[in-house]
């Protein structure tokens, strides 16, 4: 969605505080009435029409990257729950574990269901047929 331009926002404002009708305003310039309701509130909480910043895509409470990365090489867990756990004592925040798998993701770790080789022997009568 693309921000009008900066001069129509100061025209469509100048006609409004002339008038201070915003319906005839809104016809004037075929624009929508909450439109002006949003250039309006903005000025008045800005003092400015400049279209605010938009940011995009997923938040990170993560600020140190390299700091998460060294944390978790250096850290022994199986199980993102114990990572969390680990983080929450290390960092003194708490964290979710969607928030957990995004920033793993973004350093370019993978969860895996099992990390380490299993310690118990397969029973005797479970052997496979081919070796």
């Amino acid at each position: 969605m693309n921000a009008l331009s900066l001069d129509l926002r100061k025209r469509v404002m100048a006609v409004y505080d002339e008038t201070g009708h915003k319906t005839n305003t809104c016809k004037q310039f075929n624009i929508g009435r909450p439109t002006l309701n949003y250039w309006i509130r903005l000025r008045d909480e800005t003092g400015s029409l400049e279209q605010p910043s938009w940011e995009s895509g997923p938040k990170y409470m993560i600020k140190d990257w390299a700091a998460f990365e060294a944390f978790v090489k250096t850290s022994q867990f199986d199980t993102a729950v114990q990572l969390a756990v680990l983080y929450e004592a290390h960092f003194g925040e708490p964290i979710s574990l969607g928030r957990l798998y995004r920033a793993l993701k973004k350093i370019g770790w993978t969860p895996k269901k099992r990390v380490s080789a299993t310690v118990r022997p397969i029973a005797a009568g479970r052997r496979s047929s081919t070796g």
